[in-house]
């Protein structure tokens, strides 16, 4: 194992599999299960004012709120939010037994990740994943996102530990470059290349 403190993963396309050359998983049958444009509902939620949703200054409901008024919606939007949220579950267990294995060589794992604070509070409980890290840094609650340096200065200060000991796994290279910059080690994980991790971390 490489000699570093704490591994943070990137949850969506490392930790959760959700992200398929370059799309996620959930769209795929959107429009079949529920009836509504896919087109429709990515302009209206993933606009502009979706960053203010990642920074938790503005709920998610309130955005699909606002989707909703543009549409006839026959159900309620929990059930929107909800199948959005179930459909998005693709967790790697490959990812979750290398977890496992960084925990029992005395390494933390921390999650790091661009998420509003009720999926991040989802993704904790609901998908379990407290039970398999020691920190969950999430950009709703920091009010920052990646690749923003202070993301990962924030990060190193809450952990008390010197950036060099630190390694960001993300799926997106400027989130890396931008973990680099600020002193951290960074791999860069392109989904299913478990050996090139393992050989990263020398696992």
């Amino acid at each position: 194992m490489i000699d570093i403190d704490y591994v943070i993963w990137d949850f969506d396309g490392v930790v959760n599999a959700n992200v398929v050359d370059g799309h996620f998983t959930w769209c795929d049958n959107f429009q079949q299960d529920l009836g509504y444009s896919l087109d429709g509902f990515v302009e209206a939620v993933f606009n502009e004012e979706f960053e203010k949703v990642l920074r938790g200054e503005k709920d998610i409901m309130d955005q699909l709120r606002e989707w909703a008024s543009t549409i006839a919606l026959s159900g309620s939007l929990n059930e929107i939010y909800n199948y959005w949220l179930t459909k998005d579950e693709q967790l790697d267990d490959h990812i979750l037994d290398m977890m496992a294995n960084i925990k029992s060589k005395g390494v933390g794992n921390a999650i790091g990740t661009n998420n509003d604070p009720r999926r991040t509070r989802y993704i904790e409980h609901e998908m379990g994943m407290a039970a398999h890290i020691d920190h969950m840094f999430a950009a709703g609650r920091m009010g920052i996102l990646k690749p923003d340096q202070a993301f990962f200065r924030h990060i190193a200060t809450e952990l008390e530990v010197e950036p060099g000991r630190l390694i960001l796994i993300d799926d997106l290279a400027e989130n890396v470059e931008s973990a680099i910059a600020a002193g951290w080690q960074g791999h860069q994980f392109l989904g299913l290349d478990y050996a090139g991790l393992e050989a990263r971390l020398e696992l």
